[in-house]
């Protein structure tokens, strides 16, 4: 599972995940942000930039490891 920073390189992360959906199918992603809402979330989950799994601040350790048992279960 390749996790990506949403906030540093908005941009970037989203390039990279289109590239790794397109050539590397069997590796998952997993957005964190500070700023992304759940309707953003929701929006960025349809485009061909999309995440397996995305993660909101404020982080806790409990709610990481749901969204990797939800990327594990796709």
């Amino acid at each position: 599972i390749l996790v990506l920073n949403f906030d540093s390189a908005p941009k970037e992360v989203n390039k990279i995940c289109l590239q790794v959906n397109k050539k590397f199918p069997q590796i998952k992603t997993m957005i964190v942000s500070k700023k992304i809402s759940s309707q953003k979330k929701d929006v960025h989950s349809q485009s061909p930039a999309k995440a397996h799994g995305y993660l909101a601040h404020p982080l806790t350790a409990d709610r990481f490891l749901e969204v990797l048992d939800d990327i594990e279960e796709k």
